[in-house]
This record gives C-alpha cells, sequence and structure tokens, in this order.
C-alpha cells in the first residue's frame, strides 16, 4: 500500500510517503516569512502548498495516480470521535466558511 501523510504547520509542511507500512520518504519542509507574507489567510495557501507537494512528489519519483491514499491532519472541526475520516464537501465548506480559527 502506498500512502503521503501530510502534515502542515504554521511555518513548515511535513510529508512522508510509506510503502507497506514502511516509511520510504519523509521531509520537512520549511516555509519563509518572506514566502507567506502575501498571504492574509491559511486558505490562501492551499496552490502554494499543493505544489511544494507535487514538487516532492516529482523529485522523490512518486506517481499520485498510484497512491492508495493520502492522510493529513489540520483544520480546526467541531469536536469528533477519534478515527480517520473521508475528507468531504461539509468539512471544506465548514473549515473556509465556518470556523473563525485557522489552522494550516
Amino acid at each position: 500500500m502506498k500512502i503521503l501523510a501530510i502534515n502542515p504547520g504554521s511555518t513548515s509542511t511535513k510529508v512522508s510517503y510509506y510503502l507497506d507500512g514502511e516509511i520510504i520518504k519523509e521531509q520537512g519542509i520549511s516555509h519563509t516569512t518572506e514566502e507567506l507574507q502575501g498571504f492574509h489567510h491559511v486558505m490562501e495557501q492551499l496552490e502554494f502548498r499543493r505544489d511544494i507537494l507535487l514538487r516532492f512528489m516529482e523529485k522523490e519519483g512518486i506517481d499520485p495516480k498510484e497512491l492508495d491514499a493520502v492522510a493529513g491532519r489540520g483544520g480546526l472541526l467541531p469536536p469528533v470521535s477519534a478515527g480517520a475520516y473521508e475528507v468531504n464537501d461539509e468539512m471544506i465548506e465548514y473549515l473556509k466558511h465556518v470556523t473563525k480559527i485557522e489552522h494550516p
């Protein structure tokens, strides 16, 4: 199983690639103040961070079409039970327009 794990932070994006449960590659990518200064809200960083992840995958020879799963951490949702959740339109809408607290 091929899994890409993403952990966005306020000044970095950590990414790991797993193959059959074994970590193959991981990298912490720091974002300078200059890179982030043009973004007034976290949601404005979506394309910026997506492009960073795509460059990481290209450099490491990871084909996005071959991934079995992508796991991410981030965003502030109302209280939910522990576990994994499939991202859906309702979550995205909440994170974009309802929550007053921003988190990468």
